[in-house]
Order: structure tokens, then C-alpha cells, then sequence
């Protein structure tokens, strides 16, 4: 399976990252909180809830 995107949301739906071609996304630098994960591969796409605490 091959990432072609990776977009991350917090919980208001305010773009935080957008990443192109990465199986990684670097959260070190966000705030305590809710977010959502946006992963589009070549075979589809899904979104996940993340917690950062």
C-alpha cells in the first residue's frame, strides 16, 4: 500500500498538516487535543481520531 496523502485536522476542522508521498507525520509540535487523521492511499482512503496528551 503506498500513502499518497496525509492531512491532519484538529478538532474544529482547521488544517494542520498536509503531507504528500510520507508514512510519517512529525506531532511534536502540536498542542494537547483532538485531532483527525486523513490517510489516501493507492487502494483508498480512511480517517482516524487521534489524541495528543
Amino acid at each position: 500500500m503506498n500513502v499518497i496523502n496525509l492531512t491532519l485536522y484538529d478538532a474544529v476542522g482547521k488544517l494542520i498538516i498536509a503531507q504528500k508521498s510520507t508514512n510519517t507525520i512529525n506531532v511534536e509540535q502540536l498542542n494537547k487535543g483532538l485531532y483527525l487523521l486523513k490517510i489516501e492511499t493507492d487502494k483508498g482512503s480512511s480517517s482516524k481520531k487521534i489524541i495528543i496528551d
